[in-house]
């Protein structure tokens, strides 16, 4: 599911997560995560366009959403406590990100009442 973030609004996300997470950094082409692996956190696209696509056990591809800068990818793992990728995520243009693991965005959720305004809301 896409949740589209106000950036640049005087309190947007980047208030609520503070220092947690990791910047990371991907070129064009690359693979965030792949449909069926272990969901182990979430991604904050802070700018570039990455490609959210479903593969069928006959290996046909289906696009199923371009994100960009604002947008949340991974958060299944969370919001609805799926163990493995539903998608495949795959950079379309450079891209920078948010990386933050799955305990710590929890504890975020928890901690920030104001985070549920972005999409997300605590599993308890």
């Amino acid at each position: 599911m896409k949740h589209k973030v106000n950036k640049n609004g005087p309190l947007g996300i980047q208030h609520y997560l503070g220092p947690a997470g990791k910047l990371v950094k991907f070129p064009q082409e690359r693979t965030f995560f792949t449909q069926g692996e272990a969901g182990d956190g979430v991604f904050y696209l802070k700018e570039g366009v990455v490609k959210l696509s479903l593969t069928n056990a006959n290996g046909k591809e289906a696009v199923i959403a371009l994100l960009t800068g604002g947008d949340f990818l991974g958060e299944g793992c969370i919001s609805n406590g799926a163990p493995v990728r539903m998608a495949t995520a795959t950079t379309m243009a450079p891209t920078t990100a948010v990386e933050i693991k799955k305990d710590e965005m929890t504890r975020l959720l928890h901690e920030q009442k104001e985070l549920p305004l972005f999409g997300f809301h605590a599993q308890t």
